[in-house]
């Protein structure tokens, strides 16, 4: 019985040592690759290719833009005086007495008010939100804020409101919430 066991057990190796050395050995030396002939693959990136000069010619600009770019950080800018043409004043008609007194607009308005509290512990900080001339002004109180021709400087800013004082001429304006 013991060369019958030790006969399979040899067989059984053997097979087993076989079929390992074939998995390692290469059958076959690898297939030469044609590179003359472009694959359809790359004849088609190739037009693909020509397809994207084409359009990007297409697609650029002849002439520049006549107007500059807009920029979306900025605000509109108020024309200048020398862009602006004013008429001479009608001549007045010594019948009517004296000529009406052209009072400038006033241009401001408090968008908001903004409360940070105070170091101290006292009452809030507040910073007015006042917008005008295509500008936006963040203003505490005793700061300047100028509109067209004329300085204010921020007074007293309420919970609502917001007391503008005139540097020409020393008059208060009071700004309200909407």
């Amino acid at each position: 019985m013991n060369l019958k066991r030790t006969s399979i057990i040899f067989v059984c190796g053997a097979a087993l040592a076989a079929w390992l050395s074939a998995a390692i050995a290469p059958a076959r030396p690898p297939a030469p690759v044609d590179t003359t002939a472009p694959m359809p693959v790359d004849a088609s990136g190739a037009a693909l290719a020509n397809e994207i000069a084409r359009l990007r010619e297409r697609l650029r600009p002849d002439h520049p833009p006549s107007q500059p770019t807009r920029n979306p950080f900025a605000f509109e800018t108020p024309p200048s005086a020398a862009a602006t043409v004013i008429a001479p004043p009608p001549a007045a008609d010594p019948a009517f007495g004296a000529a009406p007194i052209n009072v400038p607009r006033f241009r401001l308005t408090l968008a908001g008010i903004a409360e940070d509290p105070s170091p101290d512990g006292g009452g809030p900080l507040r910073t007015a939100i006042i917008t005008g001339n295509g500008q936006l002004f963040l203003a505490k109180s005793g700061d300047i804020v100028n509109d067209q021709d004329a300085e204010y400087k921020v007074g007293a800013i309420a919970a609502d409101s917001a007391e503008l004082t005139d540097l020409r001429d020393n008059t208060t304006r009071r700004l309200t919430l909407k």
